[in-house]
């Protein structure tokens, strides 16, 4: 979606498995150095974070 990258993520504890659909977009870093040391340095803000069904094992 757009410049959006959107994944599924699978996460495994002692008590399941469950899935979630995350979504970053690129945004602009502020550096403490100025941007200077910016220029190579990629960076994402967490756009949205949503349960799924649950998987079962």
């Amino acid at each position: 979606v757009g410049d959006s990258t959107v994944c599924v993520v699978r996460c495994t504890t002692g008590r399941g498995t469950s899935r979630f659909r995350v979504v970053v977009e690129p945004t602009v870093f502020s550096a403490p150095c100025g941007m200077t040391c910016a220029d190579g340095i990629p960076t994402y803000r967490l756009a949205e974070l949503s349960p799924l069904m649950p998987v079962s094992t």
